[in-house]
């Protein structure tokens, strides 16, 4: 992996510096090879995170209006501008065949930990579990979701009562309105989708400690 993109969170799981291209390329030869897995949506396949909702929006007014901006910025600003007018939204979520119904922000479907330019929305997903961790974040007011938002970038937003973290290898998502879905920061369709992982699908090269590879 060369990081060459707006948030480069698939280099970060994998341990590799995320806004140094040519230091990434030189440690190459010094990795290890791991088995990853793969996410599906939509027929398109995602190693770290998709998403629908609040996450799906702002990847869409990052990408679209906020290109200028360094990584972290870019999305940082794009929530902020988002949450003046975004709501949230009912869900109808299906964990592997056990179904649920809630109202929230979102539902972010992560193979690996980070998205967003190192946001840790699931800071425990592993790339070699074989099950995806599907992150929820239930209607809280805006300025309570203001407030609680720094803490992705330490995963600590987890702690947070309306935040609830589901495992699963299948997931299907639908929801009360036509919702875009994104995967590894580009469109991947709209709801209703479903999301699975392949897992071992990938051999990959990694750092030892490496983020998306957290152990038992």
């Amino acid at each position: 992996m060369i990081p060459a993109g707006g948030g480069n969170d698939a280099a970060r799981s994998l341990g590799l510096p995320a806004s140094d291209p040519l230091a990434a390329a030189g440690l190459l030869a010094r990795l290890g090879r791991r088995p990853a897995d793969l996410a599906t949506v939509a027929g398109r396949a995602y190693l770290n995170v998709a998403g629908a909702g609040f996450d799906s929006e702002v990847n869409r007014v990052a990408n679209q209006r906020l290109g200028w901006a360094g990584n972290r910025p870019r999305y940082v600003g794009a929530v902020l501008a988002e949450l003046v007018v975004g709501r949230t939204a009912s869900f109808e979520l299906v964990l592997d065949g056990h179904a649920q119904r809630l109202d929230g922000w979102l539902v972010a479907v992560a193979n690996g930990p980070s998205y967003g330019g190192g946001m840790l929305v699931a800071p425990q997903a592993s790339l070699d579990d074989g099950l995806l961790d599907v992150v929820v974040i239930h209607a809280v007011g805006k300025l309570e979701f203001l407030r609680t938002f720094p803490k992705v970038f330490s995963g600590r937003h987890v702690e947070h009562p309306a935040v609830a973290v589901h495992r699963a290898a299948r997931v299907d998502l639908a929801a009360d309105r036509n919702l875009a879905v994104y995967a590894d920061g580009e469109p991947a369709g709209n709801l209703p989708a479903t999301f699975e992982v392949r897992p071992a699908a990938l051999t990959v090269l990694a750092a030892d400690h490496a983020p998306g590879f957290p152990g038992p």
